[in-house]
């Protein structure tokens, strides 16, 4: 795992892909997806819109990659979506939506501002550039030697499709973060105003969490 695309330059997209540059990843920021250029499939696709945005997306750009959902529902119209009442949760309607992609949620009960002060970060978000604000960025890269496996905050990675969890979860631990795995249903848990959104947890504590709260949600 040495590259990521981004789509998505708000503060959650930048923040991101700071740190994912910061550790080492080639990282491309785009603002939207009928401009980026076509990836290859062993490139995963981190969505860092707003979820409202989620019909806009045109199924066949996205066909066959892996795609790592970290939207959330947000503000009064939230209830309007209808993402936000999907049975499946929000990731549940991504997956719907992106039915050629391999859909995992990630990243989603972090704020920007988790993303950068996590050790290890890059202390700071991405800038965009170019037309498209596209951010093309390599780090340095390296471990925390002070944050040991058992240690570092958890971050849950749903998803269906056991390699595409497999490559997230590689995601996660180069960005400095302890993957714990799930089915996408149990992503709900996650989701803002549920058991594990804002919480930092290590692996074990989430894991715990997570055999508390057998069902699709709390």
């Amino acid at each position: 795992m040495d590259q990521l695309d981004v789509l998505g330059a708000g503060r959650m997209g930048r923040a991101l892909a700071g740190r994912a540059a910061a550790r080492g990843l080639g990282v491309r920021v785009h603002r939207r997806l009928h401009l980026m250029p076509a990836g290859s499939p062993a490139v995963p696709v981190l969505l860092a819109l707003p979820l409202e945005h989620l019909e806009e997306l045109d199924p066949e750009l996205l066909a066959g990659r892996v795609v790592v959902d970290a939207m959330n529902a947000w503000g009064d119209a939230a209830e309007l979506m209808p993402a936000a009442v999907h049975p499946g949760g929000t990731s549940g309607a991504v997956a719907e939506h992106l039915r050629h992609s391999r859909v995992v949620k990630a990243f989603n009960h972090l704020s920007y501002h988790d993303v950068e002060v996590a050790p290890g970060g890059a202390g700071g978000a991405a800038g965009a550039d170019g037309e498209d604000g596209d951010l093309e960025a390599r780090g340095p890269g390296g471990a925390d030697p002070a944050s040991g496996p058992d240690h570092r905050r958890a971050l849950l990675v749903a998803g269906d499709d056991p390699t595409a969890r497999t490559v997230v979860s590689g995601l996660v631990v180069a960005m400095g973060f302890a993957p714990v795995e799930a089915p996408l249903a149990r992503g709900r848990l996650a989701e803002p105003g549920n058991v594990l959104f804002g919480q930092h947890l290590t692996a074990a504590g989430m894991r715990a969490t997570l055999a508390r709260h057998p069902s699709r949600a709390a």
